[in-house]
C-alpha cells in the first residue's frame, strides 16, 4: 500500500466523432481518448495484448533550470515543502488505465511498465529510492530492480537486482516466460545510459548475462534499442572509437545480434552520437528491416533498399507491428504513411511537443504523449497529454 500526500485530479474526454483523414486518401483515424493531470508528466505508454488497455508513468512535475527562474518562490516552496511531507511526492509510479475510463490502478513506483504476452502479467523497473527533490540521474536510479506484479493475484516480485549500478527497460519475451532488461551505468558524466543487455526467467528467475557492459579506450559500450525479432534478440551498439572526457568524439554503430558469439547483422559506419538516423523492425512478412538513409530488407548477408519508405523524411519513424504503416512525429504533428507505396493516409495537428509514440499490437491504435506548455515560448509545464488514436 502507498500514501499519497496529493488529491489525484485528472481529466478524461472520449471523443466519439473526431475523425481526421487526409483529402483524397482512405484511412481514417479518430481520437477515442485524451487523458491528463495538471502539472503531471507522462512516460512509456505501452499498450496491452488486446489494445484496451494502456501502461504509463505519472510524476509530478516540479521546476528545474531556466523553467525554475520563472516560477514565483512562493511556488517553488510549496513543493519543497510538500516533498518534506511525502518523500515519494515527484517519484515517477506505474499506473494502468483502460482506453477511455478515468479510473487508475496504481501497481508501485517504477519506469517502464510492458504487458506479458497474456496480458496478466506487468513488468517494470522498480524505482527502489526516493528521487523526489533530484533530477533523474544515474545515482538516484542506482539500485533499481526487474519487478513484476501479477494481475489475477495482486502480488508483486522482484526478479532481477543489480549487483551494482541499475536495471532498466524490461520487455517479456514473445512466449511470456522470460523478460528481457537492460543494464544500465552512468554514461555522461552523471547521467545514465544502457550498457549491458539480461534476461531472467519468470517463474525460476534464473537470470542469465547476454552481454556484458564493455568498455573501449575507457568509455562503456552503449546498448541500446533492444527487441525480438522473433526468437532472436537483437540490440543496437554503439562502439566508442577513442577516449573522451565523458562520451566519445564519435563511435561505430552495429546492430547486433546477441547469441553465442554475438554476431553483427548490419553496420551504419562511424559518426558522433546521436547524429545518424537508424532503427530496425520487421515488414509485413516478418523479414528484418533496418534503417539507413532510407528503409532496407534484409535477407540472408544481402541487403535490399525499399526507397519508398523514406523519401519525405530522414525520421525513421516507427513501423506499425504487422508492418503495414509506418508513423512520424514531425513537428507539432503525427503523420501515418502506407509501407507499401509511401502514401501518407494521414496526418494530425497535436497542438503541442510530440514526445513518445507507441502502436498497440493489432496496428490499430497509437498512444502518443503530447507536452502542452502555459506560455507561447514553451517555458512554463503545464502538462502531458496522454491521447489515443484509433484506425477506422
Amino acid at each position: 500500500m502507498f500514501r499519497f500526500f496529493i488529491t489525484i485530479i485528472f481529466v478524461v474526454l472520449v471523443i466519439g466523432l473526431s475523425t481526421i483523414q487526409v483529402a483524397g486518401e482512405q484511412s481514417k483515424w479518430e481520437v477515442v481518448w485524451r487523458w491528463q493531470e495538471p502539472n503531471y508528466e507522462v512516460y512509456g505508454p505501452a499498450f496491452s495484448p488486446r489494445s484496451d488497455e494502456l501502461a504509463f508513468v505519472r510524476k509530478f512535475h516540479v521546476p528545474d533550470g531556466h523553467e525554475a527562474e520563472l516560477i514565483p518562490e512562493k511556488k517553488l516552496a510549496e513543493y519543497r515543502k510538500r516533498i518534506e511531507t511525502d518523500k515519494r511526492f515527484e517519484d515517477p509510479e506505474i499506473v494502468v488505465a483502460r482506453v477511455g475510463d478515468n479510473k487508475l490502478e496504481r501497481l508501485d513506483w517504477g519506469w517502464s511498465p510492458s504487458f506479458s504476452p497474456d496480458g496478466i502479467k506487468i513488468t517494470y523497473a522498480h524505482q527502489k529510492k526516493s528521487i523526489s527533490g533530484f533530477r533523474v540521474l544515474a545515482k538516484t536510479l542506482e539500485g533499481n530492480e526487474i519487478r513484476i506484479y501479477n494481475r489475477s493475484t495482486k502480488v508483486t516480485s522482484t526478479l532481477a537486482v543489480p549487483d551494482s549500478a541499475y536495471f532498466s527497460d524490461p520487455i517479456f519475451s514473445p512466449g511470456g516466460d522470460s523478460v528481457l532488461y537492460s543494464l544500465s551505468d552512468a554514461v555522461n558524466g552523471a547521467y545514465g545510459g544502457n550498457v549491458g543487455v539480461g534476461r531472467v526467467k519468470v517463474t525460476s528467475k534464473e537470470n542469465r548475462l547476454l552481454y556484458a557492459p564493455t568498455k573501449d579506450h575507457g568509455l562503456y559500450q552503449l546498448i541500446d534499442s533492444k527487441q525480438f525479432i522473433g526468437s532472436r534478440v537483437m540490440v543496437i551498439r554503439m562502439r566508442p572509437n577513442g577516449p573522451g572526457i565523458y562520451l566519445a568524439d564519435s563511435y561505430t554503430y552495429e546492430l547486433l545480434e546477441l547469441g553465442n558469439p554475438h554476431r553483427v547483422v548490419y553496420e551504419w559506419g562511424t559518426h558522433r552520437l546521436g547524429i545518424v538516423k537508424l532503427g530496425f523492425g520487421v515488414n509485413s512478412d516478418g523479414k528484418l528491416m533496418i534503417y539507413d538513409n532510407g528503409w532496407r530488407t534484409i535477407t540472408g548477408n544481402s541487403t535490399s533498399s525499399e526507397q519508398n519508405l523514406s523519401t519525405e523524411s530522414d525520421d525513421p519513424g516507427h513501423i506499425s507491428p504487422n508492418g503495414h504503416y509506418l508513423a512520424r512525429l514531425e513537428t507539432g504533428s503525427v503523420t501515418i504513411s502506407s509501407r507499401k507505396d509511401n502514401r501518407r493516409t494521414f496526418s494530425w495537428d497535436t497542438e503541442g511537443r510530440v514526445q513518445e509514440l507507441s502502436w498497440s499490437p493489432d496496428s490499430k491504435r497509437i498512444a502518443i504523449v503530447v507536452t502542452k506548455y502555459k506560455d507561447k515560448y514553451q517555458d512554463i509545464f503545464q502538462s502531458d497529454q496522454l491521447i489515443v488514436l484509433r484506425s477506422l
